[in-house]
């Protein structure tokens, strides 16, 4: 093996080891490295599944997510740890040293995802709130990039009994749609019949449970999946027994999350008949309609939550809410803040400082100006 592998090897193991100490609370120095192609020696290879065991044992994964991570089978891994792979390994160790290597990687880079409490972010939070309260269905309608996905985690990590689904573009039938609720919602379920047996033990489980289903995306929704929303909290309230005042309803809510396409859906004119009964039953909750830009305050809420090592100049913060109500949003403007963050990372000055207008157009092409 060539020498400079071996010294790769080495500093990449040496990162690896420091990044799991620091999940131990201790952090030693760590140092960059890269993958090559390497084969394997009896003594290489332990070190590696070492490693993976302490990375294990301190973030307490299982095996299986660990291998569903990694891009083994779980059967593989096992193998591995245990001492009973007869195959080839160094193609698994090979990934078991790459996914550490990432996890070292990432665990330096500051988390610029972090839920960061802006103004529409507090609309969404108290919209679920009420919505989850009173059991009632509410919406929330915006732009892409003004933070519903990230708003509607941080509710569901906030609160218990909160189910989050995504409208993706594949769930097009109410069966399909039932069977994704129910896989989150419904722990131990047994029926793999009829829809119409699915959707009754849905039903029954979900009566009384005082949950709050989030469903993102919703404008993706097909109106026969729309309609099979409103029988379901209709028949789950009307199952339920009546919850404190008289005139209110069984606690179970529903949140439907999407662009102002959902809205446009609801109102049209053509589609009148059809979703009279859903929009009664969303107009009597508490609906969310986020139209205002994002604030420099916004901006400095999204920036302090996000831990970077390097600081901000005002033309900086300048630019990151332009691109925050610029065209991609939130979404956008935290992707332009990672690349700024990185540029800054090599040039080793304040993001935004010695910046041109050239480099700062490379950054949002996805191109580091160093």
């Amino acid at each position: 093996m060539p020498n400079g592998d071996l010294a790769r090897r080495a500093r990449m193991s040496a990162r690896t080891n420091a990044y799991i100490d620091s999940l131990f609370n201790r952090f030693p120095d760590r140092a960059e490295s890269r993958m090559s192609e390497i084969v394997y020696t009896d003594e290489q290879k332990q070190k590696v599944l070492q490693q993976l065991e302490r990375f294990m044992n301190a973030t307490g994964l299982p095996q299986s997510k660990v291998a569903r991570f990694v891009g083994i089978q779980a059967s593989q891994l096992s193998q591995l740890l245990n001492s009973g792979y007869s195959g080839d390994s160094d193609k698994q160790l090979k990934a078991i040293e790459q996914f550490l290597d990432r996890q070292a990687e990432a665990a330096e880079a500051p988390n610029l995802r972090k839920f960061a409490e802006t103004g529409p972010a507090q609309i969404i939070l108290k919209c679920c709130r009420q919505n989850h309260i009173h059991g009632t269905m509410g919406l929330v309608i915006g732009s892409s990039g003004k933070g519903k996905t990230t708003a509607f985690a941080e509710y569901a990590r906030r609160e218990s009994n909160v189910y989050r689904i995504s409208g993706a573009q594949w769930v097009t039938t109410p069966r399909q749609l039932c069977l994704t609720i129910a896989d989150r919602m419904i722990n131990d379920r047994h029926t793999r019949g009829s829809f119409q047996d699915l959707a009754a033990e849905l039903i029954d489980k979900i009566s009384g449970s005082n949950a709050l289903l989030i469903i993102d995306q919703a404008h993706q929704l097909s109106e026969r999946c729309l309609e099979f929303l409103q029988n379901l909290w209709d028949q789950v309230n009307e199952s339920g027994e009546m919850a404190g005042d008289e005139g209110r309803r069984k606690k179970f809510g529903i949140v439907l999350g999407g662009t102002a396409r959902l809205r446009m859906t609801l109102e049209n004119e053509k589609s009148n008949y059809l979703y009279e009964q859903l929009r009664g039953r969303i107009y009597g909750g508490f609906t969310a309609v986020l139209s205002r830009a994002f604030t420099m305050e916004d901006v400095k809420a999204i920036v302090a939550n996000a831990e970077l090592k390097y600081p901000l100049t005002p033309d900086a913060f300048t630019w990151l809410l332009r691109e925050a109500n610029g065209k991609h949003g939130l979404n956008g403007a935290v992707g332009n803040l990672e690349k700024a963050e990185e540029t800054a990372r090599l040039k080793r000055v304040p993001i935004g400082q010695n910046l041109s207008d050239r480099e700062l157009e490379a950054v949002k092409a996805f191109t580091l100006a160093a």
